[in-house]
């Protein structure tokens, strides 16, 4: 099980990468960091635990093609980070 675990991290580590890269490169500060758990509660205690003063993420966890289809407002994780977060959240 640990192994398939390390897998997938070191996978997930690979793709967040690549997107940096690509995608974040007027953004030098930002950091990878990768956790498990609960996702809002992952997010909200790591953005504690770093001092961010932002959070950005996506309305739902779906891929692109499914986000522009999509057309119900707030995915679970979302609404959850932004009814509990202490720095403001902004979607994307």
């Amino acid at each position: 099980m640990n192994e398939f675990r390390d897998w997938e991290t070191e996978k997930a580590r690979g793709i967040i990468e690549e997107l940096c890269e690509t995608e974040l490169k007027s953004c030098p500060e930002t950091m990878i960091r990768l956790v498990q758990g609960d996702p809002a509660d992952a997010i909200l205690d790591m953005a504690a635990k770093e001092g961010a003063d932002l959070i950005v993420m996506s309305p739902r966890g779906l891929g692109f093609e499914k986000r522009a289809k999509a057309t119900s407002g707030m995915g679970s994780v979302t609404n959850a980070v932004t009814q509990n977060a202490e720095i403001p959240v902004q979607i994307v």
